[in-house]
């Protein structure tokens, strides 16, 4: 596949029941799969720690990682990929606290960045299942869909980070049931583009923002 050099659109989705990606960082040589937008594995219940090898997909837009078995702590350089505006973590195993490199997402720091990122039509559907959502929506232009970090149902600790206020283009947050403790960061009220906002069943204190 590393010499597909055209593949935009890679979902392995509700495969490899209980395997593992590959950590091997010289499984993508380099310049390998230079135009991938979208990589998902959704529902594969993979086990295992987030691959350091996904850092070299620099095009990346969408990546869903959900409903897997992923253990350890979420890599902060997950927010140096220039593209990316969408993120699944949700209904894994991940632990440690939310590193703060996470929200500097260049495509969600700044919306002429993030008007640059090719949104176009996709050759491929991409199906989302929403939180309290039964069924899956279908997208087929990355345009449609809203600039988003899930992080639902993990076991992340620790205080939400006063750095997610950088993050002005974000339409979607979820945290909800997770660990986090402590208050909610005022910072939040510079999303000024949040749309939906779910931090449910933590271990919140203090006052609303």
């Amino acid at each position: 596949l590393q010499h597909c050099k055209k593949l935009s659109t890679l979902i392995i989705a509700r495969n490899f029941y209980d395997e593992t990606l590959p950590s091997n960082e010289d499984f993508l040589a380099p310049g390998a799969f230079p135009k991938l937008q979208i990589f998902g594995t959704g529902g594969s219940r993979l086990r295992g720690v987030i691959p350091a090898w996904l850092i070299k997909l620099k095009s990346v837009e969408l990546m869903d990682l959900s409903q897997n078995r992923f253990v350890g702590s979420i890599p902060g350089w997950l927010g140096t990929l220039p593209n990316l505006f969408y993120l699944d973590l949700s209904d894994n195993l991940l632990t440690g606290e939310l590193p703060k490199e996470l929200f500097q997402l260049r495509a969600l720091m700044s919306q002429k960045v993030y008007d640059a990122t090719e949104r176009t039509y996709l050759e491929l559907p991409v199906f989302v299942k929403p939180n309290n959502i039964t069924s899956n929506q279908q997208y087929n232009q990355l345009a449609s869909l809203p600039p988003a970090i899930y992080i639902r149902r993990n076991n992340l600790t620790g205080s939400i980070p006063v750095e997610i206020g950088q993050l002005k283009v974000l339409m979607h947050l979820e945290l909800l049931g997770n660990k986090f403790s402590g208050s909610i960061p005022d910072e939040l009220s510079n999303l000024t583009s949040l749309e939906r906002l779910d931090l449910s069943n933590n271990n919140l204190s203090g006052r609303i923002p």
